[in-house]
């Protein structure tokens, strides 16, 4: 089975451009670099400074490129995403949910 590899750019961009609507059965992202969570006035870490930062925030997974995927998959195709960030996780849950493309997973 060919794999899709993006060494550099946009994945939005490589996405939309060179990879046919539905031509995808799935899509795996591992561990995607959270928007930059610079500490926050009054944020005791990270994590605190992280819950602080506008969700807008340059990241990977933004709208255009979660539109790009849902385009890509096929219908009943698969984005896989492995995070080991709770604030990113649950940032990435409200943008999949309010993005309309995606469902819940298989085996829910």
């Amino acid at each position: 089975t060919p794999n899709a590899a993006v060494p550099i750019g946009s994945a939005a961009d490589a996405l939309g451009r060179w990879l046919p609507r539905g031509s995808l059965d799935a899509i795996y992202v591992n561990h995607p670099e959270p928007p930059q969570q610079a500490a926050a006035p009054g944020a005791a870490d990270a994590a605190d400074a992280g819950a602080e930062a506008a969700p807008e925030a340059a990241h990977m997974l933004d709208a255009p490129t979660l539109a790009a995927a849902a385009a890509a998959l096929r219908p009943g195709g698969t984005l896989t995403v492995v995070t080991d960030n709770a604030w990113y996780a649950e940032l990435l849950l409200g943008l999949l949910s309010s993005h309309g493309g995606f469902g819940p997973p298989p085996d829910s």
